[in-house]
């Protein structure tokens, strides 16, 4: 078995809109940054004529969403939090392609409170 820690940034992060999760208004303009760290390992499966099956396997998820807006008082607000497969549903869907295996891409639904890897 080999075990790896991949850190996807930003560009390769999505979600559904967050206002909800904040308690904020749909009209309230949320500026986001996020990162997330993959760990997950790979399992290889051999027989006497060679490999059977390689499967990837997600073991932990974290996701940090770092937010700042201006409330009604034109005040900035400035704040974080972090998302884990501990209190959200992980949808594992790493596959191996034609030359590698890595997530690339999080997605995270706050409505269905899932995180899905690809």
């Amino acid at each position: 078995m080999y075990n790896f820690k991949t850190k996807i940034e930003d560009n390769h992060i999505s979600y559904t809109p967050i206002n909800k999760q904040l308690c904020l208004n749909d009209d309230v303009d949320i500026e986001v940054t996020t990162s997330a760290l993959v760990e997950w390992h790979l399992e290889i499966e051999t027989r006497d004529w060679g490999v059977k099956t390689i499967l990837p396997c997600i073991t932990k998820v974290g996701v940090l969403f770092e937010y700042e807006y201006f409330d009604e008082d034109d005040s900035l607000i400035r704040n974080s939090f972090e998302i884990s497969d501990n209190t959200f549903k992980l949808e594992d869907n790493l596959r191996v392609t034609k030359n590698s295996v890595m997530p690339e891409y999080v997605h995270v639904d706050f409505d269905k409170m899932k995180i899905i890897i690809q």
